[in-house]
């Protein structure tokens, strides 16, 4: 059969061509090498604290550290100084009487001032000057004038036991440390013994001025 032709007829129909069927999968995002894209920024804000914060935290830790060692530096040494600056208590001795801690007031009397002082102690035991054996106190004392004029002599001690009765001074003429009369000045110094026949126990003793007028009083240790 011939191809039919004609005015009217142009040919059959060509096909037309189909359009290409659409992917159903999302597009893939791609990813920038050096790491920009929407999610860059939020990584990198989420990695940590900024960076200009630790000099600070730095500062603030060597700050208390430098304050805790200098507060312990000063606890240190005030300790110190407190231990230097504490006396150590002092003992002497003088021959037939027995050691005690040193024992010192000072007084003032209407003629000058001074310090009273009592080195040593002992009782004595074989009753050869007393009513009473072991009754006998012996007391070795100094006597130092800081200002004006003192009077001193065995009259001017008094001594009281416990029961508050007041006994004198024994005069001892064999006594070769015994307590002489006289006057101290300004800067002057006077030791010796005073004795007392006087039960033994809680002791204290007096000192007067010339007027017979207590001027200060040491207790005595048994």
């Amino acid at each position: 059969m011939g191809r039919p032709s004609g005015p009217g007829f142009t040919g059959p129909a060509q096909p037309t061509p189909s359009a290409q069927p659409r992917s159903s999968a999302p597009p893939t995002p791609s990813i920038s090498p050096t790491g920009s894209g929407p999610g860059s920024d939020r990584s990198r804000r989420s990695a940590g604290p900024p960076s200009h914060r630790l000099p600070a935290v730095l500062t603030v830790l060597a700050i208390g550290v430098v304050a805790l060692v200098v507060a312990v530096a000063s606890v240190l040494a005030a300790r110190q100084d407190v231990r230097e600056a504490t006396p150590r208590p002092v003992a002497t001795r003088s021959s037939g009487v027995g050691p005690i801690a040193t024992d010192r007031i000072e007084f003032t009397t209407s003629s000058g001032s001074g310090v009273l002082q009592i080195v040593d102690h002992g009782w004595d035991s074989d009753g050869s000057h007393v009513d009473e054996p072991g009754s006998l106190l012996t007391l070795a004392i100094e006597l130092t004038c800081r200002s004006g004029t003192l009077s001193y002599g065995p009259e001017a001690f008094q001594a009281f036991d416990r029961g508050g009765d007041l006994f004198d001074a024994e005069v001892l003429p064999d006594s070769p440390t015994a307590l002489d009369f006289g006057i101290l000045s300004a800067g002057q110094q006077v030791s010796g013994t005073v004795a007392f026949d006087i039960p033994r126990g809680g002791v204290t003793l007096l000192m007067s001025d010339e007027s017979s007028r207590t001027v200060t009083a040491l207790k005595v240790p048994d």
